[in-house]
């Protein structure tokens, strides 16, 4: 009898469907690629959402932890569609949020060394139907802002920098329904950060002569700056031109 009562254990968590989540959330790129940053300059780490069809929600918590070592400053998010209620409602919709708006950052809890800064938005609990989310291509709802770190030791070097936020009444992540009983299930995805040598064309974690050489080579097509690109970009206006050559050159001669 205790065979067949494991055996019977043993095909249902085999046979049990995997449902797929509501909602994807991106901190990040979405191709899981690192982001770019300059250290001791701006970092904008954009959040991104996918949802499957006709989710509709009303109360919406979305929060970011950030590690203090390498994130040492927090700059005003900016909110997009659909959080935004400064925005026209969708058709058939008197009015979108009651409130859309970005928390001030705090100490993580139960994490020390993480700071957590979350967008929160709801609408009446009175108001049926709920606010379309409409993001079934994938669509831009935040930035996060912030200044990282200027230590000259990340410089070439990439990291997890981002967790999943803890602030306010929803600590974690939410997404309802007017009702509260229905909780949309999520996959969020957190991309790492790497802190750029800018001026180390070759990687070679040194500014020397080779690297004009590099950049040079790199103009006339002789040479494939390593990624990414922007180490090259020593002049910080984004733009890869022949004006960084003169710049490099300044820096190491």
């Amino acid at each position: 009898m205790k065979k067949y009562i494991v055996g019977l254990i043993i095909v249902l968590c085999v046979h049990t469907p995997v449902i797929a989540a509501d909602l994807t959330i991106w901190f990040g790129n979405t191709d899981g690629k690192p982001l770019i940053a300059k250290p001791g300059e701006q970092l904008v780490v954009p959040v991104w959402i996918y949802t499957r069809p006709n989710i509709t929600v009303a109360a919406v918590h979305i929060p970011l932890s950030s590690d203090d070592r390498l994130i040492i400053k927090r700059l005003e998010p900016i909110i997009y569609r659909p959080f935004n209620k400064n925005l026209k409602a969708p058709e058939g919709y008197e009015q979108g949020w009651d409130v859309a708006s970005t928390l001030d950052p705090m100490p993580h809890k139960g994490m020390e060394g993480y700071t957590s800064q979350s967008l929160l938005g709801f609408c009446s609990l009175t108001r049926i139907p709920n606010i379309p989310l409409e993001c079934e291509d994938t669509c831009k709802v935040l930035e996060f802002p912030m200044i990282v770190s200027g230590d000259d030791s990340l410089k070439g070097n990439t990291y997890d920098v981002f967790i999943e936020g803890w602030q306010g009444p929803s600590q974690g992540f939410h997404f309802s329904d007017t009702s509260g009983t229905t909780t949309f299930s999520f996959d969020a995805h957190f991309s790492k950060v790497h802190f750029v040598y800018t001026g180390d064309i070759n990687d070679d974690h040194t500014l020397d002569i080779s690297d004009i050489d590099a950049l040079q080579s790199y103009f006339i097509g002789k040479y494939n700056i390593p990624w990414p690109i922007e180490r090259a970009d020593c002049n910080n206006d984004q733009i890869v031109d022949k004006d960084d050559i003169n710049c490099l050159r300044k820096i190491i001669e």
